[in-house]
Formats: structure tokens, C-alpha cells, sequence
């Protein structure tokens, strides 16, 4: 039985400590891109706050086209590059970099894309923020415009993205040691099979108290009679 409780205890910690870690993704506000006359869609980057430095993170960028000039025009994203941008030094230095190719059409109004880049932590900074600079052009008809550049901040404004420090780590970045992951995606698992191991056992134990319980009052009943 002391076994049993101490798996409880063990799988109840776990949980709250994951409860207390787990971060809301923040979604940012939407920002309008106007590429040429009567061509506008926009931007809109969301992701977490607070990044694990034992963990790559992720940064989702959703396009909407909005306005165009006729049924025949429509808006081409040609690239797209992610850059965490942290103070080294007291200077603002460019810690990652990331680009896609996503050859991206939008042609229909109110129509989307989704992407999903993923980044590596920059763990010599505690706090940064990541510039998505998109390479747009816009076709139309009889002309064709020219690829410019437009940024979209993310987090929105001054706030910035809290890089959470492991101290623990090196005490467990042992050989053979289950990374973080690990217990993300089996520790579910092993809560289903320890209720069903500690079912059986708990029912046994509060029938055996009730029965105790029982036996004490008949006790009592034959004393008073005696």
C-alpha cells in the first residue's frame, strides 16, 4: 500500500507542476498590409510567451486577404524569414534565423494561409521578441508590382518573449535520462494505468473500514444487551 501512494503522490506533483507551467498561447493583434493600391491583407503571429530552453519552440503567422482590385489580381508571398531579435551588449543583435519559401496565392477575398515556423531557443538571452518579415509583390491585369518588404513584430508592441532557464537541467542531462518529452507524452498513459492498479485497492480498503466499522458496533450492541 505504501507503494501505491507514494505512485499518488508522485503522479499528483507531476500534474500540478505541469498545470503551473503550462503557457497560453498569445495571439497578436492583426496587422494590415497594403502592398499597393487596392491590394490589402493581413498578418496575424501567435505563440507562447514563456519558452523552455530545453525545448524548440513555435511561431503560427495567419494571412487573410482582404481587398483586391478585380477577380483576375492577386497578392504572391514569396518568402518569409523569422528572426529572433535579443540586447547583447545593450545592443539589439539578430540571436536566430529562420526563412521559408512558401510560394504562397492569395487570390480569393477573406481566403487564408497558415504558417507554422519552428524556432530554437536563444539561450544567451533571457528575453527577446521575433521580427516576421514578409517578401510580397502584387499582380494584377496589365501590371505587375515589384517585391517589397513588410514586419510583423511579435509579441505586439514593447512586450517580449521570457525564456524560462532550466537549472535542473544539468543535474539530469544524464546518459540514458528520459527527456522532458518523454514524460509530456507517456505520464497520461501512466496515470490511466496506476488509477486502474490503485482502483481495486482503495475499494478493498474502504470495505474493510466499513466492515471494522461495523464489527466495533456490534460490539457496543452486545455490551449494552449484556
Amino acid at each position: 500500500m505504501k507503494i501505491i501512494y507514494l505512485n499518488i503522490i508522485i503522479v499528483l506533483l507531476i500534474f500540478t507542476g505541469n498545470a503551473i507551467n503550462v503557457q497560453s498561447i498569445n495571439i497578436g493583434d492583426p496587422v494590415t498590409i497594403v502592398p499597393a493600391d487596392n491590394y490589402e491583407f493581413t498578418g496575424r503571429a501567435s505563440g507562447e510567451l514563456v519558452w523552455d530552453e530545453s525545448e524548440s519552440q513555435s511561431i503560427s503567422l495567419n494571412l487573410t486577404l482582404k481587398q483586391l482590385p478585380d477577380n483576375l489580381s492577386k497578392i504572391e508571398i514569396q518568402l518569409i524569414t523569422f528572426e529572433s531579435i535579443g540586447k547583447i551588449n545593450d545592443m539589439d543583435q539578430v540571436v536566430d534565423f529562420r526563412s521559408q519559401d512558401p510560394e504562397i496565392v492569395l487570390s480569393e477575398t477573406n481566403s487564408s494561409a497558415f504558417i507554422n515556423q519552428s524556432m530554437e531557443v536563444p539561450t544567451v538571452i533571457d528575453y527577446f521578441y521575433v521580427n516576421i518579415t514578409l517578401y510580397a509583390r502584387t499582380r494584377g491585369n496589365i501590371t505587375q508590382g515589384q517585391a517589397e518588404l513588410f514586419t510583423i513584430r511579435f509579441p505586439d508592441g514593447s512586450d517580449t518573449i521570457f525564456i524560462k532557464k532550466n537549472k535542473m537541467a544539468q543535474l539530469i542531462n544524464i546518459y540514458g535520462f528520459p527527456p522532458s518529452k518523454f514524460f509530456s507524452k507517456w505520464l497520461p498513459i501512466y496515470g490511466t494505468f496506476l488509477v486502474l492498479l490503485i482502483t481495486p485497492a482503495i475499494i478493498v480498503g474502504i470495505s474493510k473500514l466499513v466492515r471494522k466499522d461495523q464489527e466495533k458496533v456490534e460490539i457496543k450492541e452486545d455490551n449494552i444487551d449484556e
